[in-house]
């Protein structure tokens, strides 16, 4: 469900009985990344209750998802939008799981969130302080010592000043992630490029 699973319900049938059984219904009010909520919320309900789901999957795409189709998607909202939706759903992912058992993987995802938030948003100081300064106990707590999570503190922790001047520790963490989304496009396009040889 974090890397390798896309979160979407798009591309799967889950029984109805099981939406019953753990009392999982679609939030009205959220706009954004309902979806993977409703995934975790069953895997983190039957998880609790001492059950084990079966998962299967089918090794053959029977349909592509085509993400640029849409003009009016929520996954094409402002950024700043969208880190609202986003935030909303970190906060009812984290009332969700048992943070025991969970914890390093949740805010570890939360301490990656938190610093993509820094670069990829017009956050003002006051906004991100406000945003985050309630997890960062949390974050020291569970995850190890890094540079992302050093920056993350210093920006919550300190004064914007403070932080420009060890700004540039982001850089090499920024250019390893760029490296890492282009290998996964370039995956994707080979196994998209068989796919499409194979039904030839």
């Amino acid at each position: 469900m974090i890397y390798k699973l896309f979160g979407s319900l798009c591309n799967r049938l889950v029984r109805r009985n099981l939406f019953d059984k753990y009392g999982v219904v679609f939030p009205g009010r959220m706009q954004y990344l309902e979806d993977k909520l409703i995934m975790i919320r069953l895997l983190a309900r039957s998880f609790n209750a001492g059950d084990v789901l079966r998962i299967s999957h089918a090794p053959k795409a029977f349909l592509f998802y085509d993400t640029t189709a849409n003009d009016s998607s929520l996954t094409k909202v402002s950024s700043k939008n969208k880190f609202q939706y986003r935030m909303n759903y970190w906060k009812q992912v984290g009332e969700e799981i048992d943070t025991h058992i969970f914890g390093k993987t949740y805010y570890s995802l939360f301490l990656e969130y938190a610093f993509n938030v820094i670069w990829n948003l017009t956050l003002s100081e006051e906004e991100y302080k406000d945003l985050f300064a309630p997890y960062i106990e949390q974050i020291d707590s569970y995850t190890p010592v890094s540079a992302r999570k050093f920056l993350v503190k210093t920006a919550v922790l300190e004064d914007r000043r403070a932080f420009e001047k060890k700004k540039w520790m982001a850089y090499p963490l920024l250019i390893n992630e760029k490296i890492r989304i282009s290998l996964s496009q370039f995956r994707g396009k080979r196994l998209f490029d068989k796919l499409q040889d194979g039904e030839r």
